[in-house]
């Protein structure tokens, strides 16, 4: 029996997008979600779609997803708009990576473009209220006790 080398992983498309979904939340990307292209598209099965909050931050987010994928040993296939920053799309073969500025991903609203097909779900944790920093939330109890004490 002959095995066939791959010269990258072979990581299914869904368990891709879910580990470079978490790498992009990690590095504070914004509303980060997934869309399953998969028998839709002939161009990639998952694209993610995150939102950064500035130019330099969507370089970075896609410096992370470089970085990852070396890591990991994953095939990026291109890189476009890297320079610009407003717009980075980033091809890992079956899965698209799409960081964008806010007004640029308003304005080309993909989302709304693919609203028929089925989301994934990326497992991150919850986002939606941001942890008050240990100093500041030390601060606020001590407020709060001496307010109590009052």
């Amino acid at each position: 029996m002959t095995h066939t080398q791959h010269k990258y992983n072979a990581m299914p498309f869904d368990e891709k997008a879910r580990l470079l979904a978490a790498r992009l939340h990690d590095k504070q990307a914004d509303e980060p979600i997934g869309l399953i292209l998969r028998g839709r598209s002939a161009a990639t099965d998952a694209m993610l779609i995150a939102t950064a909050k500035t130019q330099r931050h969507a370089q970075a987010l896609a410096d992370a997803v470089t970085e990852l994928a070396r890591e990991q040993n994953l095939e990026v296939l291109g890189v476009e708009g890297y320079k610009a920053g407003q717009w980075v799309l980033m091809d890992l073969n079956d899965v698209l990576v799409h960081i964008f500025t806010g007004d640029m991903r308003r304005l080309f609203n993909l989302e709304g473009l693919w609203l028929q097909v089925p989301r994934m779900d990326l497992a991150l944790p919850d986002s939606s209220r941001p942890a008050a920093p240990e100093s500041a939330q030390s601060t606020q109890d001590t407020q709060d006790a001496q307010d109590a004490d009052a």
